[in-house]
């Protein structure tokens, strides 16, 4: 199953141009899980700010999701076909903070971390999340976004 995951290329599922020429690697990471699931902090950034977050819950259980303002105010808005979150955390100001920081370089990015004890974890930077195609439930949302990164 290794062997059969690390030959799949992403760029056929998701059409996310980046991975289309990738070399193959296996690359082995710390687990920070413990006991529990992670809560999965996704920034969406434009010109060095955040403009909301998504948070995503138990992700090999039964994941769900919920979308934060920049304000880390609920949104009414949602992204994807994944059940709303009822439970969710906010990320706490250290991973705002660093998301901040990993943003400040690029008209847009999506910053994911993770936060474990106090500990800000990296996940990655993708700049081409879902390759665009996750829906909103708010076409306005959508547009509003994409008018904010279009104005630097």
């Amino acid at each position: 199953m290794l062997y059969r995951a690390g030959r799949y290329n992403y760029f056929y599922s998701f059409r996310e141009t980046q991975y289309a020429s990738l070399q193959h690697k296996v690359i082995i990471e710390e687990n920070i899980t413990g006991e529990t699931d992670l809560t999965d902090f996704k920034f969406f950034c434009a010109n060095g700010a955040i403009m909301f977050v998504q948070v995503d819950s138990n992700r090999f259980i039964s994941h769900s999701r919920k979308l934060l303002g920049s304000d880390l105010q609920p949104l009414s808005v949602h992204l994807g076909g994944f059940p709303i979150s009822s439970k969710w955390e906010a990320p706490s100001k250290q991973v705002c903070k660093t998301a901040l920081e990993l943003c400040r370089s690029f008209d847009f990015v999506r910053v994911d971390l993770y936060e474990v004890n106090d500990k800000v974890y990296f996940g990655e930077l993708m700049f081409t999340p879902g390759a665009g195609m996750e829906p909103f439930s708010d076409e306005t949302f959508a547009r509003h976004l994409l008018q904010t990164i279009r104005s630097a």
